[in-house]
């Protein structure tokens, strides 16, 4: 029997998981679920089969009472441990590399001249040095792109393609921008406020410049 102070832990955790927030609406939980299980579904390219079971056990301890087939509280607790996979063992969450394809970076490096209202974007930004990742590498919701090219001191503009996060295949690149006291090899992290707009469920942003 498990105690209050652990079902608190236990949907805190699954809350975690899912990349929401304890208030999150049962509609948010639900298209939660569906974008997790999407991504991380062992039949698709990069899928991980512990992180699907520990999305499950998240989403089947939280999802909304009356749902046909809902388990109790109790017995979703059980299978949803802190930190542990429904069986019990603590799950390794692998880090997976990405080499992006010629689409994608294609689309990056379009995104740069025309930027994202699709016209041709001004020449403040068009003198920028402009940046297109070669890979991305994926721990959990986290995300790191991989960018051969250093930064230039002052402004860059980065395209980033977010597909690894949205629910179908289709490339959608973002722009973003980082000012450099001095040019060379970096790393970058997204700030929280771009990362939440931007990238929607990811848990970080960091961007490797001047690596392969």
């Amino acid at each position: 029997m498990t105690s209050p102070i652990e079902r608190m832990r236990a949907r805190a955790e699954a809350f975690n998981v899912l990349g929401l927030s304890e208030s999150a609406a049962p509609g948010e939980i639900r298209a939660a679920w569906r974008r997790v299980a999407f991504e991380v579904h062992p039949d698709r390219t990069g899928g991980d089969y512990a992180d699907f079971m520990r999305a499950k056990a998240a989403y089947e301890l939280l999802r909304p009472d009356g749902e046909a087939g809902a388990p109790s509280s109790a017995s979703a607790t059980r299978g949803f441990r802190t930190g542990r996979s429904p069986t019990g063992a603590r799950p390794r969450v692998a880090t997976r590399r990405v080499t992006l394809g010629a689409e994608s970076v294609e689309a990056c490096r379009a995104l740069l001249k025309t930027g994202e209202a699709g016209e041709p974007v001004p020449e403040a930004a068009a003198s920028a040095a402009g940046h297109v990742p070669d890979a991305v590498e994926r721990h959990g919701r986290s995300l790191t792109y991989i960018v051969e090219t250093e930064l230039s001191k002052g402004i860059n503009r980065v395209a980033l393609p977010t597909a690894l996060l949205e629910d179908n295949r289709r490339v959608k690149p973002r722009i973003v921008t980082v000012r450099a006291a001095r040019s060379g090899a970096a790393e970058v992290r997204v700030p929280d406020r771009q990362r939440a707009r931007l990238f929607p469920g990811a848990r970080s942003v960091t961007i490797r410049f001047g690596q392969s």
